[in-house]
């Protein structure tokens, strides 16, 4: 079991990584050339953080199963 627990870990490590390398670049650059401004703009960018968080928990539940 303890060998199948380090592989679903590295599995997800890698995941968040690669999703976050990709996903939160591209959405401050989208948000940064799109002309937005007032509300709409801070809500906007709140989008990168609420992806993490995310990510944060879908990381969470296959772990919290195994344990």
């Amino acid at each position: 079991m303890g060998g199948s627990l380090v592989s679903l870990i590295i599995g997800i490590m890698i995941a968040a990584i690669v999703a976050l390398q990709v996903f939160v670049p591209v959405v401050n650059d989208m948000i940064a050339s799109a002309g937005i401004d007032g509300t709409t703009l801070q809500i906007a960018e709140l989008l990168p953080l609420f992806a993490s968080l995310l990510l944060l928990i879908a990381m969470a539940g296959p772990l919290m199963r195994r344990v």
